[in-house]
């Protein structure tokens, strides 16, 4: 980390969620490793696998200097992210199984996933995320305005922000039985629900096993939708979370016809709409890279209906039609 410091680059830690943490200064490893723990996932193999990532960019930095001409910051968990949806594509498999094989490559193969990674970065500075496309059938239309009882319209008088409010309410959120109707209409019009941390096995609720063997009135289903949704740390982006479902929910009753041949990962779509909500404001997209954490405080603050709106617009992209 140092070295990499040293030659004025940045560090931002984190693939999301805007708890990122910046490392422009030398800090102490028991710092660097306390923000690695902070903006992973709760699997450690994946803490394990970002440090790899980050001493694998300081060999190619220090071998390979033209590689990184013009490139101030490195997200190494984006990096992961970018790997494991390029095998993804190319086997045609899940993000979360992808991941399962990367964790099990040699760090040599690692190395050369992300020399190919950096180089192509050069000639497309713009990711492609292809394997993150919503594969589906039949037409669709833009969500309507809804009125729901679920987008609060006025911030409580005790609170200063939006911000705020989804932090408090994320504590304990309310997963309704209007909630749970709404997410057994998803997972019988797809493939299955992806809910917080994508690459984690046990956040996918799979539409084959869940039909077959339960119903959502049965308190099993509701146990383990709450299990699920606690394993998102952050109670900011738990919350966000729920926002995403239900403007999934609305997207789904608003377009009876239309059959999804695919999973919904949450956390896409709520990437998305962050970064949508930002491009939005005339900002430049060849940025965004640099200014992540800034659109993700932005879509914080944004109120519930304005949010709404946003992740309406991310699932219409995601359908890339």
């Amino acid at each position: 980390v140092a070295e990499i410091i040293t030659r004025q680059k940045q560090i931002v830690m984190g693939r999301s969620q805007s708890h990122d943490l910046v490392i422009n200064k030398p800090e102490s490893n028991t710092r660097i490793l306390e923000m690695i723990k902070q903006s992973t996932g709760r699997d450690p193999r994946e803490q394990m696998i970002v440090q790899e990532v980050i001493v694998y960019l300081y060999m190619l930095m220090r071998n390979e200097p033209e590689s990184f001409k013009g490139l101030i910051t490195l997200r190494p968990s984006q990096l992961v992210q970018l790997i494991t949806g390029n095998l993804a594509d190319e086997k045609g498999i899940k993000q979360d199984e992808a991941f399962e094989i990367i964790l099990n490559q040699s760090p040599s193969a690692l190395l050369e996933s992300i020399k190919q990674v950096i180089k192509s970065y050069q000639t497309q500075p713009v990711a492609s995320f292809t394997s993150e496309f919503i594969r589906s059938t039949g037409e669709f239309k833009s969500v309507q305005d809804v009125n729901s009882e679920h987008l609060l319209k006025k911030l409580p008088s005790h609170l200063d922000t939006w911000h705020q409010w989804r932090k408090q309410v994320g504590v304990m959120p309310k997963l309704n039985e209007s909630l749970f109707e709404g997410l057994w209409l998803l997972l019988n019009r797809s493939h299955g629900v992806v809910i917080g941390d994508r690459y984690n096995m046990n956040n996918r609720l799979e539409t084959n096993k869940l039909i077959s063997n339960m119903t959502y009135g049965e308190q099993q289903f509701s146990l383990l939708v709450e299990y699920v949704y606690n394993q998102i740390e952050f109670d900011d982006y738990r919350q966000l979370n729920i926002e995403a479902i239900w403007a999934l929910i609305t997207f789904a009753k608003q377009n009876p016809e239309l059959q999804i041949n695919d999973y919904f990962v949450i956390e896409v779509i709520i990437s998305h709409a962050v970064r949508l909500a930002w491009l939005s404001c005339d900002h430049e997209e060849s940025r965004y890279g640099e200014e992540e954490h800034l659109a993700w405080d932005n879509y914080y603050n944004l109120p519930p209906k304005a949010a709404f709106e946003g992740m309406s617009r991310a699932i219409e992209y995601l359908m890339g039609r």
